[in-house]
């Protein structure tokens, strides 16, 4: 069963420090939680630093969160997560098929990160 997503809001996979419990989970302040949620197989989680970024290509098939998120709250996230310099807001195919936003590191900056992490962070 697909949970319901309210008007005017978008759906935004997340996978390091926006997840609940972590650093900077209090910027989905205006988001709905609605669960765990996977990348299909097609991309790769990497350490830059103290956070991961994710990539499109490879083969894992990366686990997070699902939020609702408003459409104008997007502006906030966009700024806190440095777009388009530090990410770029770009869409990721879910395992159910769906294709929603996320936070993905722009290729330029792909040379830049420490090691492949897998599917999960930490």
């Amino acid at each position: 069963m697909r949970a319901t997503v309210p008007d005017h809001s978008e759906l935004l996979f997340v996978y390091g420090t926006l997840k609940r419990g972590h650093a900077n989970h209090a910027q989905l302040a205006e988001a709905r939680f609605l669960g765990a949620a996977c990348t299909a197989p097609g991309y790769a989680l990497y350490r830059a630093g103290p956070y991961p970024v994710l990539a499109v290509g490879g083969a894992a098939r990366v686990t997070g969160e699902l939020y609702a998120v408003p459409g104008a709250s997007f502006r906030h996230l966009d700024e806190f997560e440095g777009c388009p310099w530090l990410y770029e807001r770009g869409r990721v195919q879910l395992a159910d098929g769906r294709w929603v936003a996320a936070y993905l590191v722009p290729e330029a900056r792909q040379a830049e990160c420490d090691e492949r992490l897998g599917e999960s962070w930490p």
